[in-house]
């Protein structure tokens, strides 16, 4: 998809030129972060609330992983829904339910699923900050 944007003083319509320019720029932001990138997140959770916010956080970070992988050791359904939606705006997921308990169990299982060459592990409690 190529976007041109109008020159300086050729738009008419001030509303569809600011338009076009946030198309323009979330196009340039989407693709800035899918390049290159070769890592993959493994969050092993009980399925709590507070995954919501560490998946929006990585979404808007600046350089997206490869995969996430989400272990779900509370196999709560809900978690791949809320998946789906984070592979349809952004990056690739995966759900993985596991009667397994523990951290360093979710933490393997996921690490067994990775394909990328670098693995980034975190908590479903702990909210990175844009440039993690």
């Amino acid at each position: 998809m190529q976007l041109e944007l109008p020159h300086d003083g050729d738009c008419e319509d001030a509303a569809i030129c600011e338009s076009s320019e946030r198309e323009f720029a979330r196009h340039s932001m989407t693709e800035h972060r899918r390049n290159g990138s070769d890592i993959t997140v493994v969050i092993p959770t009980l399925g709590r609330e507070i995954l919501r916010q560490v998946l929006d956080a990585l979404e808007r970070g600046r350089v997206w992983p490869a995969r996430v992988i989400v272990v779900d050791q509370g196999q709560c359904g809900e978690i791949s829904a809320m998946l789906d939606g984070v592979k349809t705006r952004s990056f690739d997921t995966l759900w993985i339910p596991s009667q397994q308990t523990g951290r360093a169990a979710g933490v393997n299982r996921g690490i067994e699923r990775a394909t990328s060459r670098f693995v980034a592990i975190t908590d479903d409690d702990c909210v990175p900050q844009d440039d993690w």
